[in-house]
């Protein structure tokens, strides 16, 4: 069963770049040896576009407990940015999501939050933005919403490390629910790669939370 991963420390990378040095529970050594590369959700726009801006991006934290990192992009409670410490984790170390996997029924527990969110449905789409480059993307029904949401994975695939196999439409095709609703899930042989519901969820709504941001 994959291991759950906690965040001690982190600092951003100089420059404003969108790298953040990372600092989890697995590793005691003085200095940080993790670092993610965070510039392709940025480049997505919506409410990530929010965080291109240095200042804001170094204002980042750890929530309670070390299960995720957030940004505060609003006056309200729940107008965050957050992304869980293990998907940070696997983005960190690519390898090991192969290397290991983690079957659908071990999928690991994700750090108590508000309105947590659920997939009851999914179907992969491709259109093409020029005759070589397919645009590969998710239509999602949430378990909170009445109209099918749908979300372009560009920017992600385009991290490459273990999201590069994805640019197979035949193996993005292959996308499904995890059991729980809680993730989509691609199998790769006996291993699987996995999106989080909360995550496809702020992608999904990034433009209505970036109208909602600070005024």
């Amino acid at each position: 069963m994959m291991e759950l991963h906690t965040i001690n420390d982190l600092k951003p990378f100089g420059g404003g770049d969108g790298r953040l040095y990372l600092r989890f529970d697995d590793d005691d050594r003085p200095e940080f040896h993790d670092v993610v590369d965070l510039s392709a959700m940025l480049a997505q726009g919506g409410v990530f576009e929010l965080l291109r801006d240095p200042a804001r991006f170094a204002a980042v934290e750890i929530e309670p407990g070390g299960r995720a990192i957030f940004w505060r992009i609003g006056e309200g409670e729940d107008d965050i940015v957050d992304l869980c410490a293990d998907a940070l984790w696997l983005m960190a170390h690519p390898e090991e999501r192969i290397l290991t996997g983690v079957q659908p029924d071990q999928q690991p527990a994700r750090a108590a939050r508000p309105a947590l969110h659920k997939i009851n449905w999914i179907k992969p789409f491709s259109h093409r933005t020029a005759p070589t480059e397919p645009a590969p993307g998710l239509n999602l029904d949430f378990d909170d919403e009445s109209e099918i949401a749908e979300i372009d994975l560009s920017a992600i695939l385009a991290q490459g490390g273990h999201f590069e196999l994805l640019h197979d439409w035949a193996l993005f095709a292959t996308a499904q629910v995890s059991p729980d609703g809680r993730a989509v899930l691609w199998r790769i042989g006996d291993k699987v790669l996995e999106l989080s519901a909360d995550v496809l969820w702020q992608m999904a709504h990034s433009e209505n939370r970036a109208a909602s941001g600070p005024s």
